[in-house]
């Protein structure tokens, strides 16, 4: 049957929205990762500025 290739918009979307949420959530595990480096570099240098 010819209808059974067409798709719904929710099934057209899905891999769409998958991708983009994959998308985000590196995103913001890529900036946590940055923001605790930043963290750490201000640590270390508060730690070297009391030792002189």
């Amino acid at each position: 049957m010819a209808g059974e290739h067409i798709l719904t918009v929710q099934e057209a979307l899905e891999p769409l929205y998958m991708e983009l949420e994959q998308q985000v959530e590196t995103k913001l595990v890529q900036e946590a990762i940055e923001a605790i480096d930043e963290l750490k570099r201000h640590e270390i240098l508060s730690m070297d500025d009391g030792d002189n």
